[in-house]
């Protein structure tokens, strides 16, 4: 079990991605706390093996405890089962991919782009 730290990199002005690669069954994903406003507008895309699991994205304003659940800009949960991208807005202070119910066969990467 290891917690995947995320990687950020500013492909342009305005723009931060954010990843988390290989992410496992057993992995926890750290959060990442977004810069300035740059969460106000995002998308994440789930690639990879999902292995039965969902994945959902999360965030939370306290530096640790439960993350809650972010919507898609329709007010729907973010969560996936198969390989796909989702817009979002949010203003939290931190933001984390969570995934269930996932076998050995699970390798996700999530990658999030946020712009502000």
């Amino acid at each position: 079990m290891a917690t995947i730290q995320p990687s950020v990199d500013f492909p342009t002005e305005g723009v931060t991605r954010v990843t988390w690669s290989n992410v496992s069954n057993a992995d926890t994903a750290a959060p990442y706390k977004p810069r300035l406003s740059s969460g106000a507008i995002g998308n994440v895309e789930f690639s990879g093996t999902f292995g039965s699991a969902t994945a959902t994205l999360g965030s939370r304003n306290l530096d640790s405890g439960v993350l809650t659940t972010l919507k898609d800009m329709v007010g729907t949960n973010i969560s996936l089962t198969d390989v796909g991208m989702v817009d979002f807005s949010t203003g939290a202070l931190w933001i984390a991919p969570e995934f269930a119910g996932g076998t050995g066969s699970q390798s996700l990467t999530v990658t999030m782009v946020l712009r502000g």
